[in-house]
C-alpha cells in the first residue's frame, strides 16, 4: 500500500479518469506527490491522492498518514474541514 487516498468530506467518491500532479514536495528522503482529478483542488467536497516516492521514484509505504484540512479566513479563526484518509494499492491511471 503506497498511495494514500484523501477524501475531504465523507461523501466524496474517487473520480473517473486520470489524475494530474498538483504539487510535489520533499519530506526527508521522500518526494510527496499530490494528485487530483483536475488542475487544482476544488472547494467543498473533494478527492486527492498522496503518493510517497523514494529517490529512485519508487512508491513507498509510509504507514499511517494524517491529513488536516484548514483554510485561513481573513479576520476570523481558521476554518477546519473534515478529511478521511484511506490507504490504497499503488496505481496510477
Amino acid at each position: 500500500m503506497a498511495a494514500i487516498v484523501v477524501m475531504v468530506s465523507a461523501c466524496s467518491r474517487e473520480p473517473q479518469g486520470s489524475m494530474k500532479e498538483l504539487q510535489r514536495a520533499k519530506a526527508g528522503d521522500l518526494d510527496v506527490v499530490l494528485l487530483g482529478p483536475s488542475d487544482a483542488l476544488e472547494r467543498g467536497k473533494g478527492f486527492a491522492i498522496l503518493e510517497f516516492h523514494d529517490s529512485r521514484g519508487n512508491l513507498v509505504n509510509v504507514g499511517d498518514v494524517k491529513v488536516n484540512a484548514t483554510m485561513p479566513m481573513a479576520g476570523m479563526s481558521r476554518m477546519v474541514g473534515g478529511s478521511e484518509v484511506e490507504a490504497t494499492p499503488a496505481h496510477r491511471s
